[in-house]
């Protein structure tokens, strides 16, 4: 049996293929499959669906603030090349995103073939403790790779929060809880495999772990504030709003 690395030309290959069978899977089908007793698709696999699609609820919000546009021309022009900019961005995201949905099963798969390599001799011992410590390095590489595009994806997202219409700000605040939520997720994929991993290259997925972590939370604190501001924005709004139409009533009750 052919087993594939995850660093391979091969393996993203058979990765991405495996993240487009997902992909074209009904969402019931994704169900039935995830809560089945295959253990693929997988936390990680999942965590990269649910990432995927709070992404698409910050494209959602560029492109519907795209769309609604503006009727100055010159406001229209300087709206448009940083919203541009801001799509295509988005949209690199969202294939790197939806790209990782693949990498869960082959990391898995490998991880299993040399669990199941044979042990009776200390030469097969070897050979077989090798192969489980250079998987399960893959298998923890896979979903820190994950989470760390979802780190970058959660910091577009605040970014760009200020620069959507209004209406539609909810929507990327929402997926960047569902990115939030998916990073969570799959840094316990990491966490699950780092135990056989070789001390050094384990440290340095504990390093860029922490790394990333400070680098969401701070920029998932960005969001929190901006959100509060928006808030009291609007409170205040409404408050004005309230005022001036019992001003109204009151003027025209006395007239």
């Amino acid at each position: 049996m052919m087993v594939l690395m995850l660093d391979s030309p091969e393996s993203r290959t058979s990765a991405a293929q495996t993240g487009v069978e997902l992909w074209d899977l009904s969402l019931n089908e994704f169900r039935a499959r995830t809560s089945g007793s295959d253990p693929t698709p997988g936390g990680e696999s999942v965590s990269a669906v649910t990432a995927t699609l709070g992404c698409s609820l910050v494209q959602m919000a560029l492109a519907v603030t795209t769309a609604a546009g503006t009727a100055d021309v010159t406001a229209r022009a300087d709206m448009d090349a940083p919203l541009a900019a801001a799509k295509a961005r988005g949209e690199e995201l969202s294939e790197r995103l939806a790209a990782g949905a693949g990498a869960d099963v082959i990391a898995f798969e490998n991880l299993m073939s040399a669990y199941r390599l044979p042990r009776s001799s200390e030469d097969e011992r070897h050979t077989r403790r090798a192969r489980i410590a250079q998987f399960s390095e893959a298998a923890a590489e896979a979903p820190m790779c994950l989470a760390e595009t979802i780190a970058e994806t959660v910091i577009f997202a605040a970014g760009i929060l200020g620069q959507v219409k209004p209406l539609v700000a909810s929507d990327v605040l929402a997926g960047a809880d569902l990115l939030m939520g998916s990073y969570r997720a799959a840094l316990h994929t990491v966490d699950v495999n780092l135990p056989a991993v070789e001390p050094a290259a384990a440290a340095e997925i504990v390093r860029r772990r922490d790394g990333t972590s400070a680098r969401i939370e701070g920029a998932s604190g960005q969001l929190a504030a901006q959100a509060r501001q928006a808030a009291q924005a609007q409170k205040a709004a409404t408050a004005q709003k309230t005022q001036k139409s019992q001003q109204t009533h009151h003027a025209q009750e006395t007239r």
